[in-house]
């Protein structure tokens, strides 16, 4: 797929927030509010941002050194009746792999088939943690349905992390992710609130084993 080819991202966990999305593509310091992040070599903000809905339930889970706690994933196989807002932000596919380095702590990643990859599919991107459990955890690119003729992807795990109840700041950056799409409050917090009830009571889907 052509590096400058448009593609919706779909954002679900702390990249709800423009302004925390903003750092992964242009960049943030050391002492910011989301910490440092070095910008994509395409620092373009997104053409377009819009809400839409994710069939994949949300789960909290692995642990993230910036959080202190673990952190917002999707499973990989969708639930009929799971509905989860999620923001959809246009970008280049160049700018989903920056994304995709930011999330596993790596240099580069790899979309080998990502042309081929059908809505509903996802591709393993293959990422080595390298002894650091905290690395490598958005290791699937999973393909959604197309929205306005424009692939729509995200980032999860094909890994099978320990699920835990994710930090308060954590929930908080979410929950105003979730009201900058319109969400009011109270519906924010309740949404959440299910995700985390889901988090603790549910079993892994389609994971393979660490």
């Amino acid at each position: 797929m052509d590096p400058q080819r448009p593609v919706w991202y779909a954002a679900y966990g702390s990249n709800l927030l423009p302004e925390r999305f903003s750092s992964y593509l242009g960049g943030s310091p050391a002492d910011g509010a989301f910490g440092a992040h070095r910008p994509a070599p395409d620092s373009t903000p997104p053409r377009r941002s819009r809400r839409s809905t994710l069939r994949h339930p949300m789960f909290f889970a692995g642990w993230s050194v910036r959080w202190s706690g673990p952190v917002a994933f999707v499973e990989l196989t969708p639930v009929v009746d799971a509905e989860f807002p999620c923001r959809l932000y246009l970008v280049s596919v160049a700018q989903l792999m920056h994304v995709a380095c930011a999330e596993n702590q790596v240099e580069s990643v790899r979309f080998d088939g990502i042309d081929s990859l059908e809505p509903g599919a996802w591709l393993d991107l293959s990422i080595d943690p390298d002894g650091v459990s905290t690395r490598a955890k958005y290791n699937a690119l999973l393909r959604l349905p197309d929205v306005d003729d424009v692939p729509v992807f995200t980032l999860t795990t094909a890994r099978a992390l320990t699920r835990g109840e994710p930090p308060a700041a954590y929930v908080d950056t979410i929950r105003r992710g979730l009201t900058s799409l319109g969400l009011s409050d109270d519906q924010a917090r309740a949404v959440l609130a299910a995700a985390v009830r889901s988090t603790t009571s549910s079993s892994p889907s389609g994971r393979v084993a660490d």
